[in-house]
């Protein structure tokens, strides 16, 4: 019994050498080749996109990115002058100082740690119970 893939596959044998020679053609041809017309065309397009852009995104907003501007200068600005506040305070302390007085706060932690124990701290007193309201206390209304 023949499979319906073989059967259309029978019946389509005849049109094969027609799509190779199709196909043949199509993967031989050559790309289009742009000239200097088509070159002026992408580009005019291109102007006239940024120029859309620019007509919708930055004219009626020109305020609010000069703001924007404006802002990022700043931050760059205090970037840079805190940079150069940080090289000038850098210590120029060699790693055994600086092991050395690690070593001497761990020691002064250690002592007050152990001159001040921690004290339980004692729960607070009970009170008894109170009544929330009127009727548990006895008192009728009226």
């Amino acid at each position: 019994m023949k499979t319906p893939r073989q059967i259309l596959i029978e019946c389509h044998l005849d049109v094969m050498p027609k799509l190779d020679r199709v196909r043949t053609k199509v993967l031989s041809s050559e790309l289009p080749r742009f000239d200097e017309k088509t070159k002026r065309r992408e580009r005019n397009l291109i102007a006239a996109i940024l120029l859309k852009l620019w007509c919708e995104l930055i004219l009626p907003c020109r305020r609010a990115w000069t703001g924007v501007a404006v802002v990022w200068l700043a931050l760059v600005a205090f970037n840079l002058a805190s940079s150069e506040r940080q090289e000038a305070r850098k210590p120029s302390a060699s790693s055994a100082e600086l092991a050395a007085a690690l070593e001497q706060r761990r020691q002064l932690l250690a002592e007050l740690l152990r001159t001040h124990p921690a004290e339980p701290a004692e729960p607070p007193p009970k009170r008894p119970p109170q009544a929330h309201s009127r009727r548990a206390a006895g008192c009728q209304i009226v």
